[in-house]
């Protein structure tokens, strides 16, 4: 696999799919290009990648992105992360990683695995638990909102009492 800091060219591309015994075919060959050039390791939505899509190809039907995704996530060669309002975002797979969410701007970044394996072999080991799935979202506030000045918090339906995560 490339390295995830670098360019990744159609052959890489390629390489991937080939590796995970996918056929190159030029949907799913252009969904994972849509996902190799998204800038700061940013996840699209499906829509979003079928809107990046139709730029070169105006008829490229949105159930392929959806379909092609279904078959990119399934190899591994990338994953669905749901923001809190159940909004699916996909990212593609270079290098195992889990991620850490602004819960106020949304921002997604990559974390490296070996930065929560210590902790998950202790807490498994303490909880005995087993975990599920493969991808751990931690959520917190970037830089850029911390920075950012909030004002009160406006009541309305669903407003209660509790303070606000900051």
């Amino acid at each position: 696999m490339p390295d995830p800091g670098q360019a990744v060219g159609d052959a890489d591309l390629r390489r991937l799919l080939h590796d995970k015994r996918l056929r190159a075919t030029p949907a799913g060959l252009a969904v994972l290009r849509v996902l190799a050039r998204t800038h700061d390791h940013h996840h699209l939505t499906a829509a979003q990648i079928h809107q990046r899509l139709r730029a070169d190809d105006p008829d490229v039907p949105a159930a392929t992105v959806l379909r092609e995704l279904r078959i990119l996530t399934d190899a591994g060669l990338a994953h669905t992360l749901h923001d809190s309002d159940g909004t699916a975002s996909h990212g593609i797979v270079l290098a195992p990683h889990h991620h850490v969410a602004c819960t106020l701007c949304g921002v997604v970044h990559p974390l490296p695995t070996t930065t929560l394996h210590a902790a998950l072999a202790q807490v498994s080991k303490v909880g005995r638990l087993s975990f599920e799935g493969d991808t751990i979202v931690l959520h917190g506030i970037c830089p850029a909102c911390r920075r950012r000045p909030r004002g009160p918090v406006p009541a309305g339906p669903g407003a209660t009492d509790a303070p606000r995560a900051r």
